[in-house]
C-alpha cells in the first residue's frame, strides 16, 4: 500500500535534483516491506501530518510548584545580612535553578 507522491511543482532555485528511477524503486521496495511488516505503522505514517505551529512547552503543576518554592527560597535569602547574601545567593541559584532546569529538560515520566 504505497501512497502516491504528489506531482512535482515547478523547480525552484533551492531545489535539489530529484531521485533517480533506481532510488525510487528502492524506496518503493522499502515502503512495501514496511507495509507487510507493520501495516498499522505504515497507515499511521501515511496519514500523519506534522504540526504547522509548535505550541509552547508545557510545565507540569509539580514542576511549577518546585519553581515557586525555589523562588521563595531565593527571595528569602536576600533577607540575610549583606556579608552573607552575596556569597550565598549565587550558590543557591546554581544549586537550585540548575537542577530544576535539567529536570524540566527531561521528558515527563508520568508526573
Amino acid at each position: 500500500m504505497t501512497v502516491p507522491a504528489p506531482p512535482p511543482g515547478p523547480p525552484g532555485p533551492d531545489d535539489v535534483p530529484g531521485l533517480s528511477s533506481y532510488e525510487r524503486s528502492i524506496l518503493a521496495r522499502i515502503e512495501d516491506e514496511l507495509t507487510e511488516a507493520d501495516p498499522a505503522l505504515a497507515r499511521d505514517l501515511a496519514t500523519r501530518r506534522p504540526p504547522l505551529v509548535r505550541g509552547p512547552a508545557r510545565v507540569s503543576a509539580r514542576r511549577l510548584g518546585v519553581l515557586l518554592a525555589i523562588l521563595v527560597v531565593l527571595s528569602l535569602s536576600t533577607l540575610l545580612p549583606a556579608a552573607w547574601w552575596w556569597p550565598v545567593l549565587p550558590l543557591l541559584t546554581v544549586g537550585l535553578v540548575g537542577p530544576w532546569l535539567v529536570w524540566c529538560a527531561r521528558p515527563p515520566s508520568g508526573d
